[in-house]
């Protein structure tokens, strides 16, 4: 892949929320993985807000100037571990930016948030990032049966984790 400037910027910063929350409410861009969210735009500006005052971070995926994704790296409330996740928009997926946007989130996790331990929840259909994190050193430590739902579709969800130390290995 060509040597592409992408970058990861606070959701709150108010020149890309409204992408965001395209993002959200959108089924091309939720895929067949994630559930489209209802929410009213001026609650969903909110949430996001509070949320990144918790220890949940969001992220715009910017390429040069464009959005084209989001990223997020959400703190366990119980576990000593934070939740990472990456969704591009239909058009920027299976060029190589997902590897590097995972990396870009990895770094933040374990430089700005000292994490210990990194986690993704992946439906087992969705080949592609589960090859990126594998390749990012996240080891497959469970299938949770039937846990993911889709519209009608119910499918398995596959638990990656990672420690710190073996994803600065992989970086």
């Amino acid at each position: 892949m060509e040597d592409t400037m992408i970058e990861l910027i606070p959701a709150t910063s108010t020149q890309f929320v409204d992408f965001l929350y395209g993002c959200y409410t959108t089924r091309s861009i939720q895929g067949d993985f994630q559930r489209v969210k209802t929410i009213e735009q001026e609650l969903f500006r909110e949430k996001i807000r509070v949320q990144n005052n918790k220890g949940n971070h969001t992220f715009i995926v910017v390429k040069g100037d464009s959005p084209v994704g989001y990223a997020y790296s959400n703190k366990s409330p119980c576990f000593n571990h934070y939740e990472i996740g990456v969704t591009l928009v239909p058009e920027e997926r299976h060029k190589g930016l997902g590897i590097i946007t995972h990396r870009l989130l990895v770094k933040q996790a374990l430089v700005q948030l000292h994490a210990k331990r990194l986690i993704a929840y992946v439906s087992t259909r969705n080949i592609a990032e589960r090859k990126v994190l594998e390749k990012l050193a996240f080891q497959c430590e469970g299938i949770m049966r039937q846990a993911g739902t889709t519209g009608d579709i119910v499918h398995d969800i596959a638990i990656y984790g990672a420690l710190h130390y073996e994803l600065e290995a992989g970086l």
